[in-house]
């Protein structure tokens, strides 16, 4: 088997898909996203760590706003400055983030930055729920790989009724596949649709 890897939008976290499963890329209210963030779904009050280099409201807000979806060097980099000053805590600002942002090509920045988070947060969980309604079908497709991988066996509900609600044509193939990969307990079957074996996910 090729393996072919898939780093069409792989910034500071790995991504891969052996072999590529899909060729669905990632390719305003600024005051609201840090009084967002400061409830998040957890309600948790987030403290920057000490000695940050971005340490005020505003740095933070401005770093966000450079998670654009264009993949570009500067996104980068706002995303790893992101990831050492937020911590485990940056799911809470993407999820604030994502319900200010607008364009689509954003909101799917979101999602991906909060995949690795996926297991541990409960913010990122929130993030997926929410995102898996999204009127963009690429930002769906990030937030049906999100609940796949956080194996949250409480969303299967949720996702069940979303099929129930809005039919079952191709434009539900994402929520399909997340509910089977948390129904199996498998997360590789969000990428691997046939059950082949010969495909799988891994984000870390």
């Amino acid at each position: 088997m090729v393996a072919v890897e898939d780093v069409s939008y792989d910034f500071g976290h790995a991504f891969r898909v052996r072999p590529r499963a899909s060729g669905v890329p990632c390719a305003r209210r600024r005051s609201s996203l840090w009084e967002g963030a400061v409830g998040g779904a957890s309600g948790t009050k987030v403290e920057l760590k000490a000695g940050s280099v971005a340490n005020s409201k505003g740095d933070v807000e401005k770093l966000l706003g450079r998670l654009d979806g264009s993949g570009s060097q500067d996104e980068y980099d706002a995303a790893a400055e992101l990831r050492r000053i937020l911590g485990s805590e940056l799911p809470v600002y993407l999820l604030a983030k994502f319900r200010t942002s607008r364009k689509w090509q954003a909101r799917c920045a979101c999602v991906f930055r909060a995949l690795p988070y996926a297991r541990d947060s409960e913010d990122a969980v929130t993030l997926g729920r929410e995102v898996i309604r999204d009127r963009s079908r690429v930002v769906r497709y990030r937030a049906g790989m999100l609940l796949a991988y956080s194996q949250r066996v409480g969303v299967i509900p949720e996702l069940r009724e979303i099929l129930k609600q809005k039919g079952r044509g191709p434009e539900m193939d994402d929520v399909r596949a997340a509910l089977d990969a948390l129904e199996a307990k498998n997360p590789n079957y969000y990428v691997d649709r046939d059950h082949s074996g010969m495909v799988t996910m891994t984000i870390a």
